[in-house]
């Protein structure tokens, strides 16, 4: 299966806060564009094994800052492509067991922070796991998050002028290993 979209758009009236050393700064944005495309396959290798990968791009730019009109032509901030890829399996074992699991590759392009593109976010490649167990409506499973970037394993990465390591806002997937047990009702 092939699917694939277009968009679009078009924002008034936008306003960007940046972290400047210890101080915020707010970037008044009278428009923006924000048009981008995204594809993805899906192949069916055997019934019980599916392969994915699909690939989206982001393009931003600021069209008109009054305040600021250095800024035009930059791209908004938090702007980023994406390529994601991996594989799924559901093996039937027999006594109604299935087997389950899955891997996730996902590579995270430089995200742009502020409107001046002056503070940009390193790309990531995050590597997902899982493997797990059903039987009719119960199902365990363990899994390994983000077992392939160790920056994203702090809570959050700032722009480099920030000179914070951590904040609340824009959390990162942690490094994660765990388990679920499953009810369906």
């Amino acid at each position: 299966r092939i699917t694939a979209a277009g968009f679009c758009g078009w924002t008034d009236g936008l306003q960007v806060f940046s972290v400047v050393g210890a101080a915020q700064r707010v970037d008044n944005l009278a428009t923006a564009t924000n048009c981008g495309a995204e594809g993805a396959v899906t192949l069916a290798v055997t019934d019980a094994v599916t392969l994915y990968a699909n690939y989206s791009i982001t393009g931003t730019e600021i069209t008109d800052a009054p305040d600021r009109p250095d800024l035009i032509g930059n791209a908004t901030p938090n702007s980023f492509d994406t390529v994601n890829a991996g594989a799924s399996l559901r093996q039937p074992l027999g006594r109604g067991y299935i087997l389950t699991g899955g891997v996730d590759l996902r590579y995270i392009g430089p995200r742009i922070w502020d409107a001046a593109n002056d503070a940009r976010e390193d790309a990531s490649a995050i590597a997902d796991l899982r493997l797990g167990l059903e039987r009719g409506r119960i199902g365990v499973s363990v899994f390994a998050e983000n077992l392939t970037d160790a920056r994203r394993n702090e809570v959050f990465v700032g722009p480099p002028e920030s000179g914070r390591p951590n904040a609340v806002s824009n959390p990162n997937r942690r490094r994660l290993v765990g388990g679920t047990i499953e009810v369906r009702f």
